[in-house]
């Protein structure tokens, strides 16, 4: 969910929102393979993988592409340090994606792989608190301004334009 204007949508308020996401659908994934061991796939099941889905195809590419163009940029260019902490996470995210559409197919076939869906999630937690650990002193040394004008980008690209 995205907050309204002028309501915590600063850049570092929107990034920690996704990453609490990316953690709230790794572990309905993980719960979600025990479920189809147990129930089968069943309306609940459904559901869940629905929502599964809709988060790792819709709001986590626009999440990775919030960092690569706004704020991995905005981050480097306080100090020009850290390129190469920025440069694998952004190569974490081709290899997270790699693995999510092996998992989305699986969804699709009303199965998952267990040590498929497992490294999935545990790369993706990993990630999301090397990336805070990286990130989290920096966001300190932005202008107020300059989050602000990043996080209204954040909310544009969610925004449906008709």
């Amino acid at each position: 969910m995205v907050p309204t204007e002028g309501e915590g949508d600063d850049a570092r308020t929107l990034w920690l929102a996704c990453h609490a996401q990316v953690r709230r659908f790794s572990a309905l994934l993980l719960r979600l393979e025990g479920h189809l061991q147990t129930h089968g796939y069943d309306e609940e099941a459904r559901q869940a993988a629905q929502s599964i889905r809709r988060y790792f195809n819709q709001a986590a590419p626009l999440h990775h592409q919030d960092e690569a163009e706004d704020l991995f940029p905005a981050l480097l260019a306080l100090s020009g340090q850290g390129t190469v902490a920025a440069q694998h996470f952004l190569e974490e995210h081709s290899l997270l994606e790699l693995l999510w559409r092996q998992i989305d197919a699986d969804l699709q076939a009303q199965r998952l792989d267990a040590d498929v869906v497992k490294r999935f999630a545990e790369a993706y937690a990993r990630h999301a608190q090397d990336e805070e650990d990286w990130a989290l002193p920096l966001f300190a040394e932005l202008p107020a301004t300059q989050l602000q004008r990043i996080g209204e980008r954040m909310v544009a690209r969610r925004t449906c334009k008709s």
